[in-house]
């Protein structure tokens, strides 16, 4: 719906548990991608968060994220080629692509593929950005 927006915690999600069994759903170490394709409920969050960067006129608020998962970054670049356009709140604001020690596993190592995407970023925290009497809420705003 065009006056709606989509809204999914992707990373740092716990306590996550099956109705029918009383193991926790997490997913770490190295190879997310397969685990989490091999879950329904996390497969089917993918493939829209991934369908949803390619969509026209995509444009996508990342908080905190330090750009150091494949299957992330993947879907990003994904996104890049149909005009996604990020705007990221960190430390590192429009540098986080450079300034985070690790950032852009995989493929894309090496190379700033965040700013040709980037409209914007902050480096202020998110309850900063969320103050109305607040500078850095004018900016944030101005992305929606």
């Amino acid at each position: 719906d065009s006056n709606q927006q989509p809204i999914f915690k992707l990373h740092g999600s716990s306590l996550w548990r099956r109705q029918d069994t009383s193991s926790d759903l997490l997913i770490i170490g190295g190879q997310k991608h397969t685990a989490i394709s091999n879950d329904p409920l996390l497969r089917w969050y993918s493939d829209i968060f991934r369908n949803t960067l390619k969509a026209e006129n995509a444009r996508l608020m990342v908080i905190g994220y330090g750009y150091k998962d494949g299957h992330i970054n993947r879907a990003l670049t994904e996104g890049a080629n149909s005009g996604l356009k990020i705007f990221n709140i960190s430390p590192e604001g429009a540098d986080a692509w450079t300034e985070t020690a690790n950032a852009g596993s995989g493929s894309i190592r090496g190379r700033n593929f965040l700013e040709p995407m980037l409209i914007g970023a902050s480096r202020r925290s998110i309850l900063e950005g969320a103050n109305p009497s607040k500078s850095e809420y004018q900016k944030i705003n101005r992305f929606f």
